[in-house]
């Protein structure tokens, strides 16, 4: 059943919200939120600073064997 809410008594509810406490939630979710991301996205650098320094690894091996068959045939 559906119970019709008069305009003072929503007013009388949202005045009794402390809206600071909720604004108060909200920033100390987003800190936790942003807190994460950053975290995240300091693990991703990492792996990709990993992933990079391999593949320049490789280059290099590959670079090197490339010289040495072509210091082989000549």
């Amino acid at each position: 059943m559906k119970r019709e809410v008069s305009q003072s008594e929503l007013e009388t509810r949202l005045n009794d919200l402390d809206i600071g406490h909720v604004i108060s939630s909200l920033e100390q979710l987003s800190l936790y939120y942003f807190t994460d991301v950053q975290g995240d996205l300091a693990s991703n650098e990492e792996g990709y600073g990993r992933n990079l320094d391999g593949c320049r690894s490789l280059l290099d091996d590959f670079n090197n064997a490339r010289t040495s068959q072509q210091n082989d045939g000549s």
